[in-house]
């Protein structure tokens, strides 16, 4: 998981697509939210990669296990905690998923019709992300207007990062796409825009 920042809407990168072309589409998949992500844990292990140890991340956020921010009774990861096995790190992921995912993303998904992979991907993004950036971003906000490409474009607009110092200080924000220090955070980004587009086309 890491803190994100948005790029512009006009950035060159992310795409535009008339509203004529997205009523074209294929929307056979959409029904009523599925309530669970289609095998989140293997898919998110996969992304994150496996720490035993303590890291900061690109944003300076220390993580551990499978990109755990959080331990399961709330407290932050720090510096000096000691090293987890794979097991202990799946608990940690699984219960953050089971706490600060699933439910978060059933709620605000009520009365919207979503493909599973689409929820899938919102899923991953909310563990990256948190709750908060989910219910605050364009994602949410087209998808409850019925606009599927351009919520999955927004997808797209998460490619940088913030870098802090000790104090919690943003201290630098780095663009994604460019600086190796975070090229993950903006492959991430693409491949939730890519499987995103896939159920939409």
């Amino acid at each position: 998981m890491s803190t994100a920042q948005l790029l512009p809407p006009t950035h060159p990168l992310i795409p535009h697509t008339h509203a004529s072309q997205q009523v074209q589409l294929k929307l056979t998949s959409h029904t009523l939210h599925p309530t669970k992500s289609h095998n989140p844990i293997n898919k998110t292990k996969v992304h994150e990669g496996y720490s035993s140890t303590v890291y900061a991340d690109a944003g300076k956020v220390y993580t551990q296990g499978y990109g755990s921010t959080i331990k399961p009774n709330g407290k932050p990861i720090t510096k000096n905690d000691a090293p987890i096995d794979r097991k202990t790190a799946t608990m940690y992921l699984q219960h953050h998923y089971d706490v600060r995912v699933t439910p978060q993303l059933n709620k605000s998904l009520q009365g919207i019709k979503i493909s599973q992979i689409e929820y899938d991907v919102a899923a991953n993004f909310i563990y990256q992300y948190g709750a908060g950036a989910w219910l605050r971003s364009t994602m949410l906000t087209e998808l409850k207007s019925g606009n599927y490409v351009t919520s999955c474009k927004a997808y797209l607009r998460y490619a940088l990062t913030k870098r802090r110092n000790k104090q919690g200080v943003i201290i630098e924000t780095i663009n994604c796409r460019t600086d190796k220090r975070c090229r993950g955070v903006f492959k991430r980004s693409n491949e939730r825009y890519e499987r995103c587009m896939g159920a939409n086309t």
